[in-house]
């Protein structure tokens, strides 16, 4: 699944028009092998330049990070731990977001979908979920999808959540 979204990261690289992205997963070495691998790099001329909020991240710089990505035209990704980078941040630069793992609890995933989704958002807001086919994935995805129903039905009293979550899907072969 790394390989996929280093792939495809690369390509959103190689295309300038196509803005800004945001990068959520869990685990730091998913993160480390997904700038590893799409080669992101700070280096003064670097067309590759990206942030990185996880729980290491200081409350300065992670002030400072978040600050250099809302502004710094050059600075296109943001690699983001879900729970570190996931609440009590505005991303707004950014109308994509990836998940390249999920996580548990779906009201954590919305919670990182809508660092986007804040005040002065201008764009609709994209989001992809990578799926690993044959892995755990297909699984907590399955339970994630029966959350949001329960959601929607609560909220909404209706299923409009699974329609919207459906659409989000990229499965991953083998």
């Amino acid at each position: 699944k790394i390989d996929r979204v280093t792939r495809m990261l690369k390509s959103w690289l190689a295309d300038p028009t196509k803005g800004k992205l945001c990068i959520f997963a869990h685990h730091l070495d998913v993160l480390d092998e997904i700038s590893r691998g799409a080669g992101l790099s700070n280096a003064s001329g670097s067309t590759t330049k990206y942030i990185r909020i996880d729980g290491s991240t200081n409350p300065r710089a992670r002030q400072e990070q978040i600050l250099r990505f809302q502004t710094n035209p050059s600075v296109r990704i943001a690699i983001l731990g879900i729970t570190a980078a996931g609440v009590a941040v505005t991303l707004t630069a950014s109308s994509t977001v990836w998940f390249a793992e999920l996580f548990w609890t779906p009201a954590i995933m919305m919670q990182a979908e809508d660092r986007c989704h804040r005040i002065g958002q201008q764009a609709r807001v994209r989001c992809l979920y990578f799926i690993g086919r044959g892995t755990l994935d297909e699984v907590l995805w399955r339970l994630i999808e029966n959350k949001f129903r329960d959601l929607g039905e609560f909220v909404e009293g209706k299923v409009s959540f699974l329609l919207y979550i459906g659409l989000m899907k990229c499965t991953v072969g083998e």
